[in-house]
């Protein structure tokens, strides 16, 4: 597969949006094209209706065959929703003092990749690190010999039906699914840089339903997880409190915010109500209103956090479209104490580029997710050249599961 036909898929509470890679020429930065419609039949990440659903990614697929002018037939597709879970495997195996190979690395996070729940499927079995008898852990165990090699894994598992479902809504619009990929996970993929997952860090993707976060330590991923609090719920508050417009009430999560407390003032804005006539909406009115909201969402990442029992040194990275909200940063870091920042998806420079002054790949922060999606699937699609077709235990077994329910 060639780089330009890479699609990448998001199925999202508020938005469906399809993604590609494109080469303005030859081995220069690609830019993103994507193509986006009002998601439908979709509640906090997952699809509650399969009919709406269906006819929202046909309409998204039509528009997606008259802007990239070529026909849509295999995606690689996020997924999101509270089914989600993590958890890290352990497993040994017995090498009676044999040097260790990449074989045995693979033998063993074969021997990991089991489902914690027979219900699950493995969407991700990422090393973590590996452990030669009683030495100390390294990243890497090739080339070494001892009796015993234990290695733990972190896993991000998903319900499996709902994976058929996924990928039946998908065949039945006339997609094949290439393959899945956890949202959190690709998210981070192009949020995060490595020095800060090195030094530990939570990354919070605020979507339109739902906010996914996954945490890192030591550059390696060591808990996921999903709270049913999104965008859509915060602009739903204004529009109820203050009696205006869905439009009027995204204007001013954007442009007014959380400013209240910040030291750069904002000025009121002069809205119109549903019932009639005008208002006068101030950064107080808004921030009465949206700061327990934040708060509570804080409040829910936090618990997540709790069980970890880690010293996150970088803080917390926001993205997603509900980052959006002005001045939610600072509100957090004034509020709770924490270091926040808001990180615009970035993609590294890819393997076909010529080297430029500005090499890497950006887009907006609501668009996170589907530029994650892309740069794993194009990591995926370099690993298939270069291996020409090689695939683990786990990865083969997966790729039978979707033959069998295409």
């Amino acid at each position: 597969m060639s780089h330009h036909e890479i699609f990448a898929l998001d199925l999202g509470t508020t938005k469906f949006c399809l993604a590609t890679l494109h080469y303005p020429r030859p081995f220069e930065k690609p830019v993103i094209k994507k193509v986006v419609v009002p998601s439908g039949g979709m509640r906090r990440g997952m699809v509650c209706h399969m009919g709406e659903a269906q006819v929202a990614l046909d309409a998204l697929l039509g528009l997606a065959e008259k802007e990239f002018s070529c026909d849509v037939r295999q995606v690689h597709l996020g997924v999101a929703g509270s089914h989600l879970s993590s958890r890290i495997a352990e497993a040994t195996l017995d090498l009676g003092g044999d040097t260790i190979t990449s074989d045995d690395q693979r033998a063993l996070g074969d021997k990991c990749a089991r489902p914690h729940n027979p219900g699950n499927e493995i969407l991700h079995n990422l090393p973590i690190h590996y452990r030669v008898d009683a030495r100390e852990q390294v990243d890497c165990a090739t080339g070494f010999s001892g009796d015993f090699l234990t290695g733990s894994s972190f896993m991000i598992e998903a319900d499996k039906n709902y994976l058929k479902d996924l990928i039946r809504l998908c065949n039945v619009c006339g997609l094949t699914v290439k393959k899945l990929y956890a949202e959190p996970f690709a998210s981070a993929s192009v949020v995060v840089p490595h020095e800060l997952k090195h030094q530990g860090v939570v990354v919070v993707d605020i979507g339109g339903g739902t906010t996914d976060g996954i945490a890192f330590k030591g550059g390696k991923p060591i808990k996921l997880f999903t709270v049913n609090v999104g965008g859509e719920i915060m602009t739903q508050d204004l529009m109820t409190c203050l009696r205006i417009s869905s439009e009027d009430a995204h204007r001013v999560k954007h442009t007014i915010g959380l400013s209240y407390l910040s030291s750069q003032p904002v000025s009121p804005m002069t809205l119109k109500l549903r019932s009639g006539g005008s208002r006068r909406v101030t950064a107080e009115d808004v921030y009465k209103i949206l700061s327990c909201r934040i708060s509570e969402l804080y409040q829910l990442i936090m618990d997540e956090m709790v069980s970890l029992e880690e010293k996150f040194s970088s803080g917390m990275i926001l993205t997603g479209g509900g980052s959006e909200l002005a001045f939610i940063s600072e509100y957090l870091s004034k509020k709770h104490s924490v270091y926040v920042t808001k990180n615009h998806p970035t993609l590294p420079k890819l393997a076909n580029q010529t080297p430029s002054p500005d090499d890497r790949t950006t887009t907006t922060t609501p668009f996170a997710t589907v530029s994650g999606l892309l740069y794993l699937a194009w990591l995926d699609d370099q690993k298939t050249i270069k291996v020409s077709g090689r695939a683990t235990h786990h990865f083969k077994s997966l790729f039978n599961w979707f033959k069998e329910i295409a």
